[in-house]
């Protein structure tokens, strides 16, 4: 459980100050390999890329 705060671009008349509300956090499913070598994936790449001729 996290606590988070926002600021609206715009108000809402059904919204009121110190109302609560759930929200959820969509993320994409990603393979644990990936998770564990993607910096080091782009690392390699911008690295060739930048030898490149």
């Amino acid at each position: 459980m996290f606590m988070v705060e926002a600021d609206l671009d715009r108000s809402l008349a059904g919204l009121r100050p110190g109302m609560e509300g759930f929200g959820k956090v969509n993320v994409d499913r990603r393979r644990l390999i990936w998770i564990w070598t993607h910096d080091l994936y782009n690392w390699v790449r911008l690295w060739v890329w930048s030898w490149w001729p």
